[in-house]
């Protein structure tokens, strides 16, 4: 049976298909260029550079460690979430600080290359402090330079509370969009966002607003009746009125060397499934409902934050340095920054935490 198709027609279609196949695989190869290239630029000729797997609470947990020197003094940094690791989100700042500090970031239990090696490990409040102790010891144990605990967000309760019950092991603690009251925090935010709304003339925003608020507060993120798409139109909502400047982190994870395989797993795995994240990480979520700050710290402490920040209030952040009882605190507030003040203003955020750890190093 003959085709009805011309030799020219032929022609024009194997050129469409060509220009279509080069139109779809153009961005995926200059991905990798950007990839390989910035893989090139990061590494560290005789440096500490390494991607690595230990014992931590009786499983093996994933670490990223690099800096100039094993002489310098060692940031250990607590990812947000919980479950949120964001090792490749921070390497515009971190790089910029590597010839000065040694970076220990950590992939916590329950979570991105962790997870994927131990599927089935039990998750809780006092585990979580109990891997942390771990990493402190073995930094400690290894560098045998002054420490200082960096958290974000949900690491920056793990790190509060460690910082408060471990003085004796670390130098200091820099809380990130500190959490102190999350409840407190989201009536805060529903409260701003749908003022601003009603004064710019969106009147269905300010009812949406208030509204998804009124389902969703009801029950906490470890209740079995926590309404996670009310909670999810809520966040978006708030954040087009009162974190305006908040950036896109999907194109910086992709471009990133510290991205791999199973950290594209992870992302897809909570994107395609939050009902299964509210579950799995519910023991995790009811520690944060229930976490007070510490009253006082005796190691030197700072806070940064993003001015737009509603997800960790930055008014609460505010009032609870003033009122610390700790030898020295101070607090750094990044304008046109929200949650994510790192990634959202990287060059400001490396200057605030260079600037807070050199703090706490003198107090030493």
């Amino acid at each position: 049976m003959h085709s009805n198709i011309s030799p020219k027609a032929k022609r024009k279609y194997k050129v469409v298909g060509i220009a279509l196949a080069v139109l779809l695989l153009a961005p995926l190869a200059a991905l990798f260029m950007i990839r390989g290239v910035s893989s090139i630029m990061h590494r560290l000729p005789n440096r500490i550079q390494e991607k690595a797997y230990i014992s931590l609470g009786g499983i093996e947990q994933y670490i990223n460690v690099r800096g100039k020197s094993a002489q310098n003094p060692v940031v250990i940094w607590l990812h947000g979430g919980p479950g949120n690791p964001d090792t490749f989100l921070t390497t515009s700042f971190q790089r910029k600080m590597e010839d000065s500090y040694t970076f220990v970031r950590w992939d916590q239990r329950g979570c991105g290359r962790t997870y994927y090696k131990n599927k089935q490990a039990p998750l809780s409040w006092l585990q979580m402090l109990d891997d942390l102790d771990s990493l402190v010891d073995y930094a400690s144990d290894r560098f045998m330079q002054p420490i200082i605990i960096v958290g974000h967000s949900w690491g920056s309760a793990l790190g509060s509370a460690y910082a408060a019950e471990h003085p004796d092991k670390i130098a200091g603690f820099v809380g990130i969009g500190q959490f102190i009251d999350g409840r407190l925090s989201d009536q805060l935010a529903a409260e701003a966002a749908a003022e601003m709304a009603r004064s710019s003339g969106k009147e269905r925003d300010a009812r949406d607003i208030e509204a998804y608020y009124s389902i969703y507060e009801k029950a906490g993120f470890s209740s079995d009746d926590f309404d996670i798409k009310a909670f999810g139109k809520f966040r978006q909502l708030a954040s087009k009125y009162l974190s305006p400047n908040d950036k896109n982190p999907s194109l910086a994870a992709l471009m990133s060397p510290d991205f791999g395989w199973n950290d594209l797993r992870w992302n897809l795995k909570l994107m395609s499934n939050m009902n299964w994240y509210i579950g799995f990480f519910k023991p995790l979520n009811a520690a944060l409902e229930s976490f007070s700050p510490p009253d006082g710290f005796e190691v030197p402490v700072c806070f940064i934050s993003g001015k737009n920040d509603f997800i960790c209030a930055t008014k609460l952040v505010r009032e609870y340095n003033i009122g610390l009882n700790t030898p020295s605190s101070e607090m750094f507030t990044i304008v046109n920054t929200g949650h994510y003040p790192m990634f959202d203003n990287s060059t400001a955020f490396k200057d605030c935490l260079d600037t807070a750890l050199s703090k706490i190093l003198a107090k030493q």
